[in-house]
């Protein structure tokens, strides 16, 4: 019972939202609950707004946003009433040929059932997306994102890679014009995601300093001061997230973004249980360096075993 009205300001705040538009800073500051400090909280509700094409923007540029419902520019809603275009081929055999062939009685076969339902393939293509979202949230919320679409940016200006290895666009369209304006199209973008991310860690940076000068100490009335600047960094991160998923990055790409962020971390908990072995006081014997260097990873450079030898 205590989570209804938390749940009735939201639904308010996002009927308000569908009926502008968009919603301010502010707004989503006053409507949330005072103990959602979390920013994996704040994300989930910044997700939500996205996915309803619920803009949050701050008081300047919601003045000069039309206040009229926005229904009238909304994407028509699929007719149930349409027949859905048939997706699957049709294997079965003809009626030439030999009704045995174990080949032909199992395509005939297979071609009467269905792997996926429409739902259950709608479903899939949903999670898929989440999941894709969901790691690009994490490379995006990191200080290596920027660096690697710094380094992208810079590759692209020095025509040192092709669009090609970079966008997921169909072969048959691309001219050498094409690949041109693509390229000026991708390098803005970019550009764009990292004035965002720019902006999101300023943000961040000045919800931290407030925190910090806080203490521990809890405001009686109204939001914590710096619930508004993390909403809005939340804000920053959507629409950065939203501008990459526009470019249609290959996923190879953010494979390899992904990988070395994962290397990053596997290096800070080595970098961790190296403290902590070196500075409990005690200096540890031979054998029990052996062996936690024998743990690391394969990969870790020749010069690291001979470095921690020469320590002990």
């Amino acid at each position: 019972m205590a989570d209804e009205p938390k749940l009735q300001e939201l639904d308010k705040l996002i009927a308000k939202g569908k009926e502008k538009g968009y919603l301010t800073y502010d707004e989503v500051n006053d409507a949330l609950p005072s103990d959602i400090v979390s920013l994996d909280q704040l994300d989930d509700i910044m997700m939500l707004f996205g996915s309803m094409d619920i803009e949050v923007v701050d008081s300047a540029k919601a003045s000069r946003l039309p206040s009229e419902p926005s229904g009238q520019t909304a994407d028509p809603e699929p007719d149930d009433d349409e027949p859905a275009e048939p997706r699957r081929i049709d294997l079965t055999p003809g009626p030439v040929g030999r009704t045995e062939d174990p080949v032909r009685l199992y395509l005939r076969e297979m071609g009467r059932v269905s792997l996926l339902t429409r739902e259950g393939e709608i479903t899939l293509a949903k999670r898929i997306e989440e999941g894709k979202d969901e790691a690009t949230r994490a490379i995006l919320s990191t200080a290596l994102a920027l660096d690697k679409i710094r380094a992208v940016r810079d590759e692209l200006r020095k025509d040192l890679v092709p669009i090609k290895e970079l966008v997921d666009y169909p072969e048959e369209e691309f001219t050498e014009e094409k690949e041109a304006d693509l390229r000026r199209s991708v390098m803005r973008e970019l550009g764009t995601v990292d004035r965002l991310l720019r902006e999101r860690e300023k943000l961040l940076d000045q919800a931290r300093k407030l925190r910090a000068k806080a203490g521990g100490r809890k405001k009686r009335r109204g939001e914590p001061p710096w619930k508004k600047h993390e909403v809005a960094a939340q804000s920053k991160q959507m629409k950065a997230l939203q501008t990459l998923r526009t470019l249609s990055l290959q996923p190879s790409l953010l494979d390899q973004w992904g990988q070395d962020l994962k290397k990053l971390v596997e290096k800070i908990f080595v970098a961790e249980r190296e403290i902590a072995l070196w500075s409990d006081g005690k200096r540890p014997a031979p054998a029990e360096v052996d062996a936690f260097l024998d743990s690391l990873s394969e990969d870790r450079e020749d010069g690291d075993r001979d470095l921690y030898q020469k320590a002990a």
